[in-house]
């Protein structure tokens, strides 16, 4: 999705004192990033953004563990559905902006 709305690129954008990268591997910055360009609602970006870095960081947990070959983080199935959720609802606020 993020590809979609906003290619990755090697530019990088200032917030406050903070660099974001808004590169291939950055795909919850660059969701973020169209987010700002397309919202006029400050409320609107925090709702959505707050839950979008929630499941980004744990999308990367996951495929940490995953990575490490760990079982001591396995994800139970009501886990991953409420994760779907959480995804269909951000992602339907994502397309209201388009």
């Amino acid at each position: 999705m993020a590809d979609a709305i906003f290619p990755a690129t090697n530019k990088t954008r200032q917030k406050g004192k903070q660099e974001i990268k808004l590169g291939k591997d950055n795909y919850v910055n660059r969701i973020m990033a169209f987010i700002e360009d397309s919202s006029n609602s400050e409320r609107f970006e925090d709702l959505v953004g707050s839950q979008l870095k929630f499941i980004g960081e744990r999308l990367d947990s996951i495929f940490k563990t995953a990575q490490k070959g760990s079982h001591d983080n396995i994800v139970i199935r009501e886990g991953a559905d409420r994760y779907v959720a959480y995804t269909y609802l951000i992602v339907g606020d994502i397309l209201w902006l388009m």
